[in-house]
């Protein structure tokens, strides 16, 4: 009936400062998109974007160091909007 939600203390993920946008819900649905996660793995809140890596194409795109790549990809903006990449 329900699917299960991981908590998030057992997630792993990356916290990032977007600047130049404000995010809406479109926006994340094409980073979780691109990034082969749940809608559920991206959040927003006062320009923070948090990214919770559970899937495997997005450990792969962690692995390669392209994370802002694809978030930026994503957004369609410049990899330099995207400061204080954090792993959380």
């Amino acid at each position: 009936m329900f699917d299960f939600v991981d908590p998030p203390e057992t997630r792993t993920g990356f916290t990032m400062r977007i600047s130049g946008v404000q995010l809406n819900r479109p926006d994340m649905e094409n980073i979780a998109t691109d990034l082969g996660v749940e809608f559920r793995d991206v959040l927003v809140k006062n320009g923070i974007l948090t990214v919770y890596n559970t899937s495997k194409e997005c450990q792969a795109i962690i692995d390669d160091n392209a994370l802002v790549t694809f978030v930026a990809l994503a957004l369609e903006i410049s990899p330099e909007d995207i400061s204080e990449l954090k792993e959380i």
